[in-house]
């Protein structure tokens, strides 16, 4: 179990990398109840939806909302003058600013504000 686990983080670290190797990337954060916290209480942790124009998608699962995170997901592969759709999340804005990226906000998000 824990070498085909070892094998598919490899599948992973190489769809992520092209996943931030295309010019546009969405991300997302997703919040989920996994895991127990102690004390009958459910941990909760978050999904970090990430994808492209190719339709490709990663789904890392982090332990927070917390900045951080992004720049762990995300790190600097995303190249200079790149476009990183999101929610406009605190954490996602203050990354694109930290690394030059654009920040746009979700189109679903935009869209609330108009209708």
């Amino acid at each position: 179990m824990q070498q085909g686990s070892q094998l598919l983080e490899l599948v992973f670290d190489a769809q992520l990398a092209s996943i931030c190797s295309d010019h546009v990337v969405t991300m997302h954060e997703v919040p989920v109840k996994a895991g127990q916290a102690g004390n009958g209480r459910v941990l909760a942790t978050c999904f970090w939806p990430v994808y492209d124009d190719q339709n490709e998608k990663c789904f890392p699962h982090l332990e927070s909302r917390r900045h951080e995170h992004v720049a762990q997901v995300l790190g600097t592969k995303l190249a200079p003058g790149s476009v990183l759709g999101s929610d406009s999340q605190v954490a996602c804005d203050a990354h694109a600013r930290k690394t030059g990226i654009k920040n746009a906000q979700c189109r679903v998000h935009t869209r609330r504000g108009i209708f």
